[in-house]
């Protein structure tokens, strides 16, 4: 009688399915430290309603649970840069 894991050759993957499976795991693992740079954020911040660039408007860069990553004022034109952050800190 055979056990519940059988180790036959019914229970062995098919030489055909081992590429696509060990493919679709190495798909799934996060890239390496290398492939996962800091990224740069930038942009201009203006009120809604005039079209005005809001200088000294603060900008936050927020993890997905509303953590601050990195945090900047806006300059005289509104312009603001967020640089380092990693693509891992943000969603």
């Amino acid at each position: 009688m055979r056990g519940v894991f059988s180790t036959g050759p019914a229970a062995r993957t098919a030489p055909g399915l081992r590429f696509p499976i060990a493919l679709t795991v190495l798909l799934l693992l996060p890239p390496p430290p290398a492939l996962a740079q800091p990224g740069t954020v930038s942009g201009r911040v203006i009120d809604l309603e005039s079209g005005r660039p809001l200088p000294g408007a603060s900008v936050a860069l927020l993890t997905g649970t509303g953590r601050t990553v990195r945090g900047t004022t806006a300059l005289a034109g509104g312009e603001f840069v967020l640089s380092g952050a990693a693509p891992s800190q943000c969603r």
